[in-house]
């Protein structure tokens, strides 16, 4: 029964489920292992960044609404910019001017797809960014969110980059995953009180800003993680830690 997979694993898990783990023009093999095993691929991975950015910025005190005054509606680029700590992107890292790159083009791509009506790659596009920032992104910054020095920029720049993926993605998926978007939204917004819009579905789907796509860092970055990921599997291979 459909009400037994919600109350254990979620809507959005089924929704998911429909949306990302078969091509359209094949015929669907519903079984409950399958929802279960696509929970933890990009649902929880998800949310395991989300929980990552929610402990550390609350023990560093990173609070955007400190920062930024008046109306925050959508917390679009322009709002976020107001910020005192908000560093351009051309000024920050290489990784974080990666990750903003990939973002754009994954949602270049997710809107591209969903215009055609193709929600299978639209949803693969977003499954593979999601893992770029888990296992990328955020395991390599991890010294810079851990670093004592509070007021660094490469801390804040970190911070600030991956608080602006989140709340893009939490838009760019809730078309996909509602109840889980609206969680991240909620908190990610709360500390604006009333000067946010209240629900991620009252919001703009977002629109890809082309001008931080670079092509050149993101194949080389591309590059860089093909040969890590070899890296690993000879290390695996030689049973070695």
């Amino acid at each position: 029964e459909p009400q037994e997979i919600f109350d254990r694993y979620g809507a959005d898990a089924l929704r998911w489920f429909f949306f990302a783990n078969q091509a359209p023009w094949t015929p669907i093999r519903y079984k409950e292992q399958a929802i279960k095993a696509s929970v933890p691929e990009f649902l929880l991975r998800l949310w395991n960044v989300f929980s990552f950015f929610n402990i550390y910025s609350n023990i560093d005190g990173f609070n955007p609404a400190e920062q930024i005054g008046g109306e925050a509606g959508q917390l679009a680029v322009d709002v976020l910019s107001e910020a005192a700590t908000y560093r351009p992107v051309s000024e920050r890292s290489e990784l974080d001017r990666w990750l903003l790159a990939t973002m754009n083009q994954a949602a270049e791509t997710v809107i591209e797809r969903m215009d055609a009506y193709d929600n299978y790659a639209a949803a693969k596009c977003l499954n593979d960014f999601v893992d770029a920032l888990s296992n990328w992104y955020v395991r390599r910054s991890r010294d810079r969110f851990w670093s004592a020095e509070r007021d660094g920029s490469e801390k804040l720049d970190a911070y600030w980059t991956l608080y602006e993926c989140l709340i893009t993605l939490s838009k760019l998926i809730a078309p996909f995953v509602p109840f889980l978007s609206e969680t991240i939204w909620g908190n990610l917004t709360g500390v604006f009180e009333t000067r946010a819009v209240s629900s991620v579905h009252l919001c703009d789907y977002p629109s890809c800003q082309t001008e931080l796509i670079d092509t050149e860092l993101s194949q080389q970055m591309a590059a860089l993680r093909e040969i890590a990921s070899l890296g690993r599997s000879a290390r695996m291979d030689a049973k070695l830690k």
